[in-house]
């Protein structure tokens, strides 16, 4: 009973590994659910494309937006600063000046009224003058602080003509991380000016930054477009140049056809063969150099592919279009001659700014703000694409006259 129960034991065994040795090794873990359709896997990688541009796109993008959202916090800053400071000076300013011109008309009047008390025209022009002096110096310091104008004084605002409005603190805060400083609009307050450092010494450093990104896209898209119109020219060229070598290929296929069969007909054998020799050095010879026109060409193409670079015309005519077109929208928007408006683009991107033209009109603010911003980008693109042209020219020069010393040397 024992060595039978062994047996059926090993039997068993044998059975149980033989049933092990019949399971697959590799297992198809997909088989039992639904199969993959070709719209999910579409849909996957339309996603995985998106989340590309996105990382790629978004990096920039928060970058401008975060300093139009500091430009606008600091302007809100400056507004609610300056602008009640405004508004009490202006008061103090215009009860100062009315008030000698109140003193002056009562002493006049007073003058006139006393008949017993005559005086000279001596001492009557000395208290005008005294008057005068006084009302001169109050309305240029009035002038200085730049908040009052003529209209102030004639009572012709109408509660109008606040300088330190919103749209106004924009354009300052946009002068002030610019560096452009025209000077029309400053900080009168300690506050405000306190301000206006920490603003500038966290601002420049935000600007900087912000318009290097947007120059070195600015950059990459213009040499992007430069390149596809080299592309597009040489496409022509070499569709131009493969006609022009069929129709020679043609043209030498009938000559040499004219030749063979004039060669059959009246010559001799040995001449043919000449004849056909020489016309088979010259249908070789055009194919040949049509070959080596070929290699050249492409060897030079790919020669100014590699050295391929902006041209500094092409660079200083973007920047000069790109100033055409601004002074073209200030001459609409702020009413000035084409010429003045112009001057007054070149100006700011050159950050200047002298501060003899300024845009006055509230609408206008932002998009000027964005047009002063996206131009000093633009500038800073040429100015690096043209140093870099002319740093390479003067390497270049500078190892000529190594190489020319090095051989008068030796």
């Amino acid at each position: 009973m024992y060595v039978q129960n062994d047996d059926n034991f090993d039997m068993g065994s044998e059975s149980s590994c033989s049933s092990l040795h019949e399971i697959p090794m590799e297992m198809d873990l997909t088989a039992s659910g639904p199969p993959i359709s070709d719209d999910e896997t579409d849909l996957e990688t339309r996603e995985r494309r998106y989340i590309t541009y996105a990382k790629r796109i978004l990096p920039h993008v928060g970058l401008v937006c975060l300093l139009f959202a500091y430009l606008l916090i600091g302007a809100t800053i400056f507004h609610a600063i300056e602008g009640p400071n405004e508004l009490v000076q202006r008061d103090y300013e215009l009860r100062t000046i009315f008030g000698l011109r109140d003193d002056f008309q009562d002493h006049i009047w007073n003058i006139t009224q006393d008949i017993d008390n005559r005086i000279s025209r001596e001492a009557f022009n000395s208290i005008n003058q005294e008057y005068f002096e006084q009302l001169v110096k109050n309305i240029f310091v009035s002038y200085r602080n730049q908040f009052i104008n003529e209209n102030h004084l004639m009572n012709k605002t109408k509660g109008e003509g606040l300088l330190w409005t919103y749209p106004n603190s924009i354009f300052f805060a946009t002068t002030v991380i610019t560096t452009i400083g025209y000077g029309n609009l400053v900080p009168t307050t300690t506050s405000g000016r306190i301000a206006c450092i920490i603003f500038a010494l966290f601002g420049i450093p935000l600007l900087l930054v912000t318009i290097a990104d947007i120059g070195k896209f600015l950059s990459e898209f213009l040499s992007f477009l430069y390149k596809s119109y080299r592309a597009f020219k040489r496409k022509l060229i070499a569709r131009r140049r493969n006609s022009i070598t069929e129709a020679i290929r043609k043209q030498s296929r009938r000559i040499s056809l004219h030749y063979r069969s004039s060669s059959h007909s009246h010559t001799s054998d040995t001449g043919s063969s000449k004849n056909t020799s020489g016309l088979y050095t010259f249908h070789h010879g055009l194919t040949a150099g049509s070959l080596n026109l070929h290699e050249m060409d492409s060897d030079s193409e790919s020669s100014m592919e590699d050295e391929l670079r902006i041209p500094v015309f092409m660079v200083l005519f973007v920047l000069l279009a790109y100033t055409a077109i601004g002074g073209f929208l200030f001459q609409s928007w702020e009413g000035l001659q084409y010429f003045e408006a112009f001057y007054f683009c070149f100006i700011t991107m050159a950050t200047v700014g002298f501060g003899d033209i300024v845009p006055t009109e509230q609408v206008y603010m932002f998009f000027t703000m964005a047009y002063i911003i996206f131009g000093l980008s633009l500038a800073t693109m040429c100015i690096d694409l043209a140093g870099t042209e002319y740093i390479r020219k003067i390497h270049y020069l500078g190892s000529k006259m190594e190489d020319a010393k090095g051989a008068v040397i030796s």
